[in-house]
């Protein structure tokens, strides 16, 4: 199982913000103190990387990322030596966001 933050760490004194990266949990070890506040897990699905998907005005594009050691979240590494590669968005999720920019008047999302 996998636990993702909300957000992003607040401010430190110097102006610098955290972070706290996906990470693996044990739900063995879950308890009732995870009843006082929101959480955000998810089942490990294994993967090659991760697409994040671009759009501006009529065009759609896509990039997959993925970490040279094979680390399930990207962020956490080395950028500079993130392999990128173009992908492909299917149809009905191009669809779907189309869409889901439309019902917002958005023309960049």
């Amino acid at each position: 199982m996998i636990y993702k933050t909300f957000r992003g760490l607040p401010r430190d004194e110097e102006g610098y913000t955290g972070a706290i990266w996906a990470q693996r949990v044990d739900p063995d070890t879950f308890d009732d103190s995870l009843a006082v506040t929101a959480h955000l897990f998810q089942a490990e699905i294994p993967k090659t990387g991760d697409v994040r998907v671009t759009a501006a005005g009529r065009r759609v594009s896509a990039r997959q990322m993925a970490a040279p050691d094979g680390a399930w979240d990207w962020r956490r590494g080395d950028w500079g030596q993130l392999l990128h590669a173009s992908f492909a968005v299917p149809t009905p999720v191009e669809a779907a966001l189309r869409s889901n920019l439309s019902a917002f008047g958005l023309v960049f999302g």
